[in-house]
């Protein structure tokens, strides 16, 4: 990186200031001087190191099409005060359409553990003062990073982002994904604050390179966001919905195949991303896909990220398409000559009977009765309508199959061979070198989730259906969990992970989003009963959660039933958004959860969350 002096600096602004003159000799209207390059999208710090940060800022031209530059040079500046007396560096980064207009610049040989102030300045307009801080070296005392997922500009206000900007403990925001909806207006988003305060731009689904980027540009003029950029360095990983919702290495469910090809969308949504977030650009240029790496705090603890979205993930198991049904083995001998099968469920008749006039017959149970009964009756069976079952009557799922042939198939996979193999030696580097800590930022639950009976507590406006409500109730009565798109769905991988952790990490602290909903859990892997690592998930920004899918009466009770039905589970919260803090001492890690009354108006109230603390080398969870 170059070095501008004072002097250089000086003639730099000089020069763009006298450029803006001689293009109002050309014809300009005197008076648009002021207003020709604005910073609409203000400024923002991002994946900090003990010597480096990325800065960034977007510039909004005014004058476009013939006539206007091909490119700008924008000034930055990075000091030690908020006044520029003691300016470090200064340079300049040249913009253009070909990236949006925007600035990112990896400012390197900075001081381990100071704060920076930056900003820009184009034509003689200055850009609004960010705050950044470098990550510390050596021993450390203490940490606090703050955890945020899901923020959906339709749904709420940003109130979350905007009690962040105002903490001044924090060494980083962590921001696990979604930080976009590329849904179009009438899809997942509130019709009443969008009519009003939050109209979605553009108003279709996310498909184009350009259509990303007014979804950014639109999310990055919120005053609420744009302040908490200003004040912390973000560290973040995408999710699904900066791409589209349950997105997976060759496809995504909200991508079909009139929207064009996937890869190509894939490839805008990441160069977005890119563009628009202050991540540091990836070194394996022949993939930008790659967003996992490491980040050092001192001794004390590593904060890994990982894409457990799009690098290396295979198709989630879709129950819809892919359902194992239950089946009971029926003696068929007499059919043909117009007699009746018979169910064969004592284990001597099965093995005494000719095999090849058995047949598997895929039957429904009477689910009124406890535990469910099978249906039998031949006749009944032979005359039943499978798509439209009388009441009380229902095909259960084969847990045992799905479990054998769907869950635990080792072929698929979650983070991919490559990463898989990078977050080992990195666990291993890490604990070699004697760091207690290891924090995972990645964004779904690898805790089991089972869902309990909640249909007595469902309130008359439930967003999930009464059939769906009671397929969810049944596969967790069955011991299935029902979102196979978080590990619940890959837990051969999941399996392969948590040994991991158990072999070459000292001790592991998963931080999780994307389920909208406060979460803590022991990770205990499959037919072990000591747990190896603990998970503390983030409630949203402002997506909705349980309350619009499973909409009850006691969101309380609920919570309680889902800790009673899993065993590993000891913190739930199902209808409030907020965020989480963790603080990492050498000794313990404490996460805290905050959250909003409301999203839904500029006016709110914070609600002090429980906090749940992890003691080194202990892999459990204690409510402090």
């Amino acid at each position: 990186m170059s070095k501008l002096n004072r002097r250089q600096f000086i003639t730099r602004v000089s020069a763009a200031a006298g450029s803006t003159a001689m293009l109002t000799a050309c014809g300009a209207p005197e008076n648009e001087n002021s207003v020709r390059i604005s910073f609409d999208h203000g400024v923002a710090s991002g994946d900090p190191l003990s010597d480096r940060v990325i800065i960034w800022t977007r510039i909004t031209p005014q004058i476009t099409g013939p006539g206007a530059p091909d490119e700008y040079d924008v000034v930055w500046q990075i000091a030690k005060d908020p006044n520029f007396n003691s300016v470090v560096y200064e340079d300049v980064f040249k913009t253009s359409a070909d990236r949006d207009f925007t600035v990112k610049v990896d400012v390197k040989g900075l001081q381990p553990n100071n704060h920076y102030y930056y900003r820009f300045n184009i034509e003689n307009t200055l850009s609004p003062v960010g705050r950044t801080r470098t990550l510390p070296l050596g021993d450390v005392d203490s940490a606090k990073l703050a955890v945020v997922s899901c923020s959906n500009f339709g749904h709420g206000y940003f109130h979350v982002y905007e009690e962040l900007a105002k903490n001044d403990e924090l060494l980083a925001i962590v921001h696990l994904g979604d930080y976009i909806y590329e849904y179009e207006v009438s899809k997942y988003s509130d019709p009443v604050l969008v009519g009003s305060s939050r109209a979605i731009l553009p108003e279709g689904e996310l498909l184009a390179l350009d259509d990303y980027r007014q979804r950014y540009s639109l999310y990055r003029r919120d005053t609420a966001l744009q302040n908490a950029h200003s004040q912390h360095p973000f560290i973040c990983v995408w999710d699904d919905h900066e791409l589209a919702n349950d997105a997976w290495i060759e496809g995504a469910e909200n991508h079909q195949p009139d929207e064009g090809d996937w890869e190509q969308r894939k490839q805008f949504a990441v160069q977005a991303y890119r563009e628009w977030l202050p991540i540091r650009d990836y070194q394996d240029s022949a993939n930008p896909a790659v967003t996992y790496r490491n980040f050092e705090i001192g001794n004390l603890a590593d904060l890994i990220m990982l894409d457990t979205r799009i690098i290396g993930r295979d198709k989630a198991v879709d129950y819809l398409k892919e359902m194992i049904w239950q089946q009971i083995p029926f003696d068929v001998s007499q059919v043909p000559s117009g007699g009746a099968g018979i169910p064969l469920l004592d284990p001597q008749k099965l093995k005494d009977t000719n095999p090849a006039t058995i047949q598997m017959i895929t039957v429904p149970f009477d689910v009124t009765k406890n535990p469910p009964a099978p249906v039998l009756d031949w006749n009944t069976i032979t005359k039943l309508d499978p798509k439209n079952l009388p009441a009380g009557q229902a095909f259960l799922p084969d847990a045992a199959a799905i479990k054998e042939k769907l869950l635990n198939d080792p072929n698929r996979n979650l983070l991919g061979d490559t990463q898989e193999a990078w977050l080992e030696s990195t666990f291993k580097a890490s604990k070699q070198n004697g760091k207690p800590w290891q924090i995972l930022g990645q964004q779904i639950l690898t805790g089991e989730v089972l869902i309990p009976e909640v249909r007595d507590i469902l309130s008359e406006d439930a967003y999930l259906s009464k059939q769906i409500v009671d397929g969810i109730v049944t596969l967790g009565k069955l011991g299935l969990p029902f979102n196979t798109d978080a590990w619940d769905g890959y837990n051969a991988a999941r399996q392969r992970h948590l040994q991991s952790i158990k072999a070459n990490a000292n001790n592991v602290v998963s931080l999780a989003g994307d389920t909208h909903n406060g979460w803590a859990f022991e990770l205990v892997p499959d037919g072990e009963e000591s747990s190896v690592a603990v998970e503390m998930a983030t409630a949203s920004v402002s997506s909705p959660g349980m309350e619009n899918y499973l909409a009850n009466t006691d969101p309380q009770k609920l919570s309680e039933r889902l800790v009673q039905i899993n065993e590993h589970l000891h913190y739930q919260n199902s209808h409030q958004r907020g965020w989480l803090e963790i603080k990492i001492t050498p000794n313990h890690v404490v996460g805290q959860w905050f959250y909003i009354d409301t999203v839904k108006s500029k006016t709110y109230n914070i609600i002090t969350g429980p906090s749940y603390q992890t003691d080194v080398n202990s892999h459990t969870l204690k409510k402090v």
